[in-house]
Order: structure tokens, then sequence, then C-alpha cells
């Protein structure tokens, strides 16, 4: 499935980005900024990453490389939009500067109504919707599902952060969630001793793990950043295979510093 979707192209765009941009020459470091702002077209979720991962890449070397970091980083994704946003500004059936997409409404009503379960189900809800929605055209359905998806999170604030909770477990969950295979003892096997392990590991190495504490930032940004993004949309594994990546280096650190300790003891320091 990641194959078939964008996971597997982003993954590759975020972690050849962040690669580049870890890079102590700035023009590496500013590829790496392109290759990030890019990878906006391809899931325009990551917009706001791709600025705080410049500004955390430039933590340890003051405020001014952070404000000149992420200052580049905003105008290197604005160019990578322009074009795109231009062209719906002209297109005969859109008329708007659409910077990204019109299917943020659609994922905001699918997280937020009465009949949501922090699952992604947008035919149940469009084909109730469906008179109403067929009047309106591209730009007034994204707004009209986004306002009513305000309005419900205004009227319901209580049920809206179970919700929300909801979907960060989905995304984290260790086991398959769909009917074909979270109901299937061989794959909630296989996902958990896939993930137990590697969710292990990152926390010991996040905790443990001898990496400096800008990279320990950086390689946990873009979990912290999908996982709040899509507590606001919906929850799926799917949407956290590609900061998985970044994760493997910290769970890498912890598991090699196990593997030295087990084959030359633990080290011991000099004194004086």
């Amino acid at each position: 499935t990641g194959l078939i979707l964008s996971e597997t192209l982003f993954a590759c765009m975020l972690a050849w980005g962040m690669c580049l941009l870890a890079r102590p020459r700035p023009i590496i470091a500013v590829t790496g900024m392109l290759v990030l702002a890019l990878s906006v077209q391809v899931r325009p979720s990551a917009v706001g990453l791709v600025v705080l991962l410049a500004g955390a890449a430039a933590w340890n070397q003051g405020w001014h490389r952070v404000i000149r970091s992420t200052a580049i980083a905003a105008a290197l994704v604005l160019a990578a939009l322009l074009p795109w946003a231009e062209r719906n500004a002209h297109h005969p059936q859109l008329r708007a500067w659409i910077w990204t997409t019109t299917n943020g409404g659609v994922t905001l009503y699918d997280g937020f109504h009465d009949g949501a379960t922090g699952a992604s189900d947008q035919k149940a809800f469009l084909d109730s919707l469906k008179p109403t929605l067929w009047r309106l055209d591209e730009v007034q359905r994204d707004q009209y599902l986004a306002q009513a998806a305000h309005e419900w999170i205004a009227a319901h604030p209580g049920r809206a952060l179970a919700l929300a909770g909801s979907k960060v477990a989905r995304t984290w969950s260790p086991i398959p969630l769909s009917s074909e295979y979270g109901r299937d003892a061989r794959y909630v096997a296989v996902g958990l001793i896939y993930s137990l392990p590697f969710d292990v590991l990152f926390l010991i190495g996040l905790w443990k793990a001898v990496l400096p504490r800008t990279a320990k930032v950086l390689l946990v940004l873009p979990a912290i950043y999908f996982t709040g993004i899509h507590a606001l949309s919906v929850g799926s594994l799917r949407y956290r295979i590609p900061v998985e990546p970044p994760m493997a280096v910290i769970a890498g650190a912890a598991l090699s510093a196990a593997c030295s300790r087990f084959l030359h003891g633990p080290s011991r320091r000099k004194s004086g």
C-alpha cells in the first residue's frame, strides 16, 4: 500500500531532505530545504514541517541562524507552491488562490462530525450530503465542509478532544486496524513483532542514546508534527510510515549501544 500511495516518495524526500539539512555546508543545507519544500507537492500537510525542520537544524547555532534558516525555508515553500497557486487563480473552474488542495475541508469534516470514529469513511457522509454538495463547486464544497467541521467542534468540544485522542491511538497502533487484517491473529502477531521492539528501542534511544540534543529534536520532530496534524483529521497506520526512518536512527543508536555493551562490556571512564 505504501508503494501504491504517496508514502514511499514522501518518505524518500523527507529522509533525503533531513540528511542534507543536517550538513554543515550552507549550500547543502539549502538544497535539503529545497527537497523538503518540493515534498509539500507530494503531501500538502507537510507545509509547516519544512520550516520547523529548518529551524531545528540550526537550533544550536544561535537565534540569528534559526531566523535565517526558517525564512529561507518559508521562501522556498512559497516558491515551490506559487506556480500551482497561480494556475488555480486563473483556472476557469476555480478562480481562487489555492496553494495546496481543495480537499482540506473534506478531510477535516471526515474527522469531526456526528458519525466520526477517528477512521476515514468519506463515502458515508458524502452520500448523505450529496444533495447539498451537488449544488456547490469545488472551492465552495471545501469551504462548506470546513465550516461545518469547525461548527461541530465548537458545539462538541469534549467529543472532539476524545476523537483527537482516538486518532493518535490509531496512528500509533502496534497492530493492523482494518477489518481485513485487524481480525487475523497472524497479521496482528506480525504487527506486534515489528512495532513493539521498534517503539521500545526508540523510547530508550530518545532517553539514553548518545546523540546530540539537536539531532534528537530533528529526528523526532516529523513524528510529533504528523501526530498533531492527524489528530485534527483522521488517524491511520499509513500516516506514520514516512516518520519511521528518522525514528529508526534513534532506535538504532539505542540498539548499537546495547550491542556494544553486550560485546565489550560496560565502558569504564578513566579517572583524573
